[in-house]
Formats: structure tokens, C-alpha cells, sequence
């Protein structure tokens, strides 16, 4: 974009602008001004199942900074027609995965139990939102279902074929229907009550996380909404980010979130009952890299196709061992 195009997203005139390099979809610009630095973020006009990921965003921000939440960044504008959202430029750096310790583990955990210290009732529900312990199996069947669909073409060898169709569809499917053999047909239907659905990020970790000294500002809230915290805790322990955070660091995240929230004993259930279907989540994720419509993206992107695939299939063969947290 050019100085022109920003500048009418502003009051004040522009002193400098200059676009940031990140991973994601999204376009983003650090945009100086009189009174201080500010982020203007271009949403991606891609929004999978039609998902309004910037208006999501944005109204979820405005709505927490009302809430008192100022570990997040300030929403200040929102522009529909051209999907394009104004906040607060934080400063800070992402750590990795081999950098966090308890403490950062405990400040994530801490605003996780302040975010479900809130009331969720009459709030939207979340992206792929779980409401129902059914909807973790419809999840992972319309996944298995989309790759097997799409993964059956001459640019995938015979080898990860095989390791798809023979190894990884009969094992997700007969976790599926383990699955539903430990609810009767009403409980898998049945919707978790209002007042126990908590308000999620559906995309919380490390990688969201801006810190700075002792500062910790979280991003990302495109996919916010209403569920079951149940979804929130097991997606922090098989985030595909925080393969190096050691086991015991995750259990320490659980166990503050626990002890701070007084979780109910149902709660504890639901989470080691979901436990393989989350890790069976991402386990299908790695293998979208079969699909040949993720292949031609790839390709547009210039990258090494066969690296990618090589490193994804090992995550998931990886998975597959350790498909459970607990």
C-alpha cells in the first residue's frame, strides 16, 4: 500500500510508514504518527468456511478492552468494505519454544483463567466452535474425509499414499467410533450448559504471545469465541508451536488453570476424554500437505515442496505415537 492509501484510515498525517515481515496471510503495517505508533492490519481475503476473521477480531478486542483487559492490543478503528483493522502497535519479541520456562508458562495459564473468569453468555461462539463432545468426532470426519478426497493425485508418492490411506484414515476413524462408545447417543448431542462455556482464542500459544521484560501482550483473536474451555487447554498441549516445551512445563499450564478456576471434576473428564481427538486434530493438519490445492500454494510461495512435505510427514508419523497428552 501506498502513504495515500494509509493516510485515510487516519485523523493525524503520516510521519512514516513501513510494512512488517511475518508468517500468515495477513498484511501489516507499522505506521508512525504524531501521537505515537500504531498497527494497521490488512486482513487476508481468505476466511476459511466464510469465517469474518477481521470483524471477528476486532470486536472481540474492543469488547475485553471494555472487560478492563489491557494485556491486549487497543482497537481504535474497523473498516468493513476494506477489511482492514487499527490497533495499538506493541513493541516486544516472540520467544521460542526452547526460551519458555515456568514463568512464561504460568503467565499464559494466568490469562486463560482471567479470560474464563468472564461471563460467555451472549457472546457468538467461536470458529469451529465444540459445544457437544460430538463435535470433536465431526471434526476429525469431515477432516479424514477432506484429505482422502483430496490427496489422490500423481503428485503424492506411493509411500505417503500408502501411509495416508493404510495407516493414518483406518486409526482416525476407529478413534472416532472408540470415541462415541464412551457417551450414550444424548450426551453426545448434548450442548454444554451456557454458564460452563468460556470464551476462547482457538489459536492460543506461545507464538501469539509479545513479551517484553515483564510485559506479556497476547494476539490473535481472528477466530474468538464461545465453547468449551476443554478445546482451549487440549489445544495448547498439542499446538503444533510448542513441540519443544517439555510435558512437564504443559502440565504445569493445566494444573495452574485448574487450581485457579476450581474446576469441576467434569471438566478434568471431558479434557482426558478429547485428549487423542485434539492430537488426532493436528495429526491431520500436518497431512493437508498431500492436498493438491496445498501443494499449488506451496509452489506459489516458491518453497521447497519435497522439504516440506518430507518435514510434515515426520510430524505426523511422530503424532501418531504420541497421539495423547495424558
Amino acid at each position: 500500500m501506498k502513504e495515500e492509501d494509509l493516510q485515510r484510515y487516519f485523523d493525524e498525517k503520516i510521519t512514516s510508514f513501513e510494512r512488517i515481515n511475518h508468517v500468515g496471510n495477513n498484511i501489516l503495517y507499522k505506521v508512525a504518527l504524531p501521537s505515537g505508533n500504531k498497527l494497521l492490519k490488512k486482513y487476508s481475503k481468505f476466511h476459511a468456511q466464510n469465517w469474518p476473521r477481521g470483524e471477528r477480531e476486532f470486536k472481540s478486542l474492543k469488547y475485553l478492552w471494555e472487560m478492563g483487559f489491557r494485556e491486549i492490543p487497543k482497537p481504535f478503528g474497523f473498516y468493513p468494505k476494506d477489511n482492514i483493522g487499527i490497533y495499538s502497535f506493541e513493541d516486544g519479541r516472540i520467544l521460542k519454544q526452547e526460551e519458555v520456562g515456568e514463568r512464561e508458562i504460568l503467565a499464559l495459564s494466568d490469562f486463560i483463567v482471567k479470560l474464563h473468569s468472564l461471563d460467555a453468555r451472549g457472546f457468538p461462539i467461536a470458529s469451529t466452535a465444540v459445544l457437544c463432545p460430538d463435535d470433536y468426532a465431526k471434526d476429525l470426519e469431515i477432516r479424514i474425509k477432506n484429505l482422502e478426497e483430496q490427496s489422490n493425485h500423481e503428485k503424492v508418492n506411493a509411500e505417503n499414499k500408502r501411509f495416508l490411506y493404510k495407516d493414518i484414515a483406518p486409526f482416525v476413524k476407529k478413534l472416532v467410533v472408540d470415541f462415541r462408545k464412551k457417551y450414550s447417543k444424548e450426551e453426545l448431542s448434548k450442548e454444554l450448559p451456557l454458564d460452563q462455556q468460556r470464551l476462547n482464542l482457538g489459536d492460543f500459544g506461545i507464538h501469539n504471545v509479545l513479551i517484553s521484560e515483564n510485559k506479556y501482550v497476547f494476539l490473535d483473536f481472528e477466530y474468538f469465541g464461545r465453547e468449551d474451555p476443554v478445546k482451549e487447554l487440549l489445544g495448547f498441549l498439542h499446538h503444533d508451536k510448542h513441540l519443544k516445551i517439555s510435558n512437564d512445563l504443559k502440565k504445569k499450564f493445566v494444573e495452574n488453570y485448574l487450581r485457579k478456576t476450581n474446576a469441576p471434576a467434569s471438566l478434568e473428564e471431558r479434557m482426558y476424554a478429547a485428549d487423542p481427538m485434539k492430537g488426532a486434530t493436528f495429526l491431520l493438519v500436518y497431512l493437508n500437505v498431500l492436498k493438491s490445492k496445498y501443494l499449488e500454494q506451496l509452489r506459489g510461495q516458491g518453497a521447497d515442496i519435497e522439504s516440506v512435505v518430507q518435514e510434515r510427514i515426520a510430524k505426523a508419523k511422530y503424532k501418531l505415537e504420541n497421539i495423547s497428552f495424558f
